[in-house]
């Protein structure tokens, strides 16, 4: 039996008509439309379809990592092993046990560069699938190779599409929901080769690899939104990376940050006596609204029922997926009683950021500088959850402004701050909070909070550019220099010559200071666990080095009580923000910040640079050490606390969020906890605590 080699990805030829899944060809008209609007292909379908074949692989690989390294209860453990002897497993109900070594051999993948094959084993169908490792990074992160194969007793299939191992899944009994997830996965495929498309438009238009430094427009204060454009591939490691439930492939097309420059903001106005404000001061997000747009009150009060006083009502920016879609069914009756009146005269172009949902308005304010950011709420579900705005966080988001700035600015004010949310909306029932039902739903998804632009925070100085840190990670089209790879050459030049390990190495050392002790001292001393992942991180550059960290969404945060000693926080009924114990905030630090967002970046330096897995991680520890030295060495925290995060920071294994593991379930906040091997445990400082 004849090993299946793996052909170059970008050299595959498209998918067929005929091989296209119920959703891929679901996106075949929006996809055809933009390939021809920009003159991608010819026939100009034929770009989507070849796109499809890196979408699929890019998905099928979430997927097969997920499940090695959350391990559904209802499958046996995963296998790595050498393809060319592989170990045979002896168990009853192994589906391996009718094969010897060469036998298995015979039928696994091979790959250049790769020495490893993973096994997964669908016992109720006598399948194993198999894929070549790339490598094995921290925290139990695969990177493979392709193609992955099913491997049975007298075949072996290619897995041409990641449907097909959910068909496998669902024989098993692991997933609850068959095709929900079949969907969910489907529709992501799509979505990221449409998005692989989108990635040709933008790097078409640009001359150079952008860097924080030089571009894509150095001359503009709106350097994160531009680079949040190039980020195509969704969440790094979630199998539904790119799904964007409930909307359309044409809405994506034309609400999705890769694809649009600008959307248009729309408004609702909310009678006061079923609206819930919260606001830091006496200003609300009505108030703001108003002095950020020019000729809203006006239309706002041309809008309501006659006899009305425009101060009556509480103002809300709606995106116009949800303008188009909710507003008009869930609120007929609010409408028909004045209670919710929907603006239609008055919009506001803003540009989409990589969370879909928060927008910036493109027109300065009257001073010049960037307005906020809004949060909206969007009835699309993207990864596990859809993406409305809690009375929760309507409740907590200035609240705990006001909680955390005074602390941060007592921390380690020059390099790390919060970003602000001063003040928020949503419809509420006039009887009170509503943590569930009927009455919940209709407050989420009516709501909007206002975040502090990035560029006018105070650690932020008048020649410096703030991106978010997943835009660092973003990839090119082949041929092109990776955002990443060009900043560290301009890191280079500014410092250090032409030795590019010295050059990693010290880019990687500037990182963490910027994006380490913030966090891990706001831990220590206040028991607030931030949740600072890629998305929710911004960087500060001062001429390509990275010099600060603002880390913005208080959705996530998770306080310990025990330790805070700020202003008295009183969440909305239900809100998951009080840690009961210390270990939920250490688990939701050490998650978004290490694994998350310091694990992806290692493991792409190491992928593309020529640094060391061991360095890295030793790098990271060193910065950890340090900051939990000089926290020790404070009066003002106890040793015993410092030396209990620190213990377990450096513990053997750390609990993961089994991301792909929730989907099986159909779970949104019942978390699927796995515990992962520490990289931070298998190195050590190279002389004492700190550097």
């Amino acid at each position: 039996m004849t090993r299946l080699l793996s052909p170059p990805t970008d050299d595959r030829s498209p998918v067929r008509h005929r091989e296209l899944t119920d959703s891929e060809r679901a996106g075949l008209a929006a996809a055809f439309q933009y390939a021809r609007r920009h003159d991608l292909a010819s026939p100009p379908d034929e770009a989507y379809r070849r796109e499809l074949m890196a979408a699929r692989w890019g998905i099928l690989a979430r997927l097969l990592g997920g499940l090695a390294r959350d391990r559904p209860d209802s499958l046996p453990d995963p296998i790595v092993t050498e393809p060319t002897d592989p170990v045979v497993p002896t168990e009853p109900a192994e589906p391996l046990t009718s094969l010897d070594s060469d036998a298995l051999s015979a039928r696994l993948p091979d790959a250049e560069g790769t020495d490893r094959t993973l096994l997964l084993r669908f016992p109720r169908t006598e399948t194993v699938v198999a894929v070549p490792v790339r490598s094995h990074r921290a925290f139990d992160r695969f990177a493979f190779a392709p193609p992955a194969v099913a491997c049975r007793l007298d075949t072996v299939e290619p897995i041409e599409t990641p449907e097909t191992v959910v068909r496998l899944l669902d024989r098993e009994g692991v997933v609850d929901g068959f095709e929900r997830f079949r969907t969910e996965i489907g529709e992501s495929v799509v979505n990221l080769a449409l998005a692989r498309l989108a990635r040709r438009v933008r790097w078409t238009d640009l001359a150079a690899t952008p860097t924080p430094a030089t571009g894509p427009d150095p001359t503009s204060v709106a350097t994160s939104e531009a680079f949040d454009r190039l980020v195509i591939g969704g969440h790094p490691f979630h199998p539904g990376a790119k799904l964007r439930r409930g909307m359309s492939p044409t809405e994506v097309l034309s609400f999705a940050p890769e694809f649009a420059d600008s959307i248009p903001v729309r408004f609702a106005a909310i009678h006061r006596d079923r609206a819930l404000e919260t606001s830091v001061d006496d200003e609300s997000l009505t108030d703001r609204l108003y002095a950020c747009f020019p000729g809203l009150r006006m239309a706002v009060e041309t809008a309501i029922p006659s006899g009305r006083s425009v101060a009556e009502y509480a103002v809300v920016p709606v995106h116009p997926w949800q303008f188009r879609h909710v507003l008009p069914e869930r609120y007929t009756a609010a409408q028909d009683a004045g209670t919710v009146v929907t603006i239609p005269s008055y919009t506001v172009d803003a540009a989409p950021l990589l969370s879909l949902r928060t927008v910036v308005p493109s027109a300065p304010t009257a001073d010049g500088r960037r307005p906020p950011h809004l949060k909206l709420a969007i009835g699309v579900q993207t990864t596990n959850a859809v993406r409305t705005l809690s009375p929760n966080a309507v409740t907590n988001g200035p609240q705990l402004t006001e909680a955390l700035t005074p602390v941060c600015n007592a921390a380690d004010s020059e390099r790390f701050g919060v970003l602000q949310e001063p003040a928020a909306t949503c419809y509420h029932p006039a009887d009170g909070p509503c943590p569930d039902g009927p009455d919940y739903d209709d407050a989420r998804h009516l709501s909007a909070l206002l975040r502090q632009h990035p560029s006018t925070h105070r650690i932020v100085g008048d020649d410096e550019r703030v991106v978010t840190a997943a835009s660092l990670l973003s990839r090119p089209p082949a041929g092109r220099r990776s955002v990443l790879t060009a900043t560290l050459d301009e890191f280079a030049d500014a410092d250090l010559g032409s030795d590019r390990r010295t050059v990693v190495e010290a880019f990687l050392s500037a990182y963490l200071d910027a994006v380490v002790p913030g966090p891990l001292e706001l831990l220590v001393t206040e028991g607030v666990a931030l949740e600072a992942h890629l998305q929710n991180t911004s960087l500060v550059f001062d001429d390509g080095r990275p010099t600060g960290t603002l880390v913005g969404d208080f959705g996530g945060v998770r306080v310990f009580p025990d330790r805070f000693g700020g202003t008295d926080l009183a969440p909305y009924p239900d809100s998951a923000v009080i840690a009961d114990d210390v270990s939920a905030a250490r688990e939701k630090l050490w998650y978004s910040l290490f694994q998350n967002h310091l694990g992806e970046l290692v493991g792409r330096l190491c992928a593309t640079e020529p640094v060391a897995l061991e360095t890295c991680w030793q790098l990271v520890r060193e910065r950890c050490e340090q900051t939990f030295d000089d926290l020790a060495a404070r009066d003002d925290v106890p040793s015993n606390r410092v030396a209990g995060d620190r213990s377990s920071l450096f513990d053997d294994r750390l609990v993961h969020k089994g991301l792909t593991a929730m989907r099986l379930r159909d779970s949104v906040h019942d978390y699927c906890r796995t515990r992962v091997g520490n990289p931070l445990t298998e190195v050590r400082p190279t002389s004492g605590g700190g550097r």
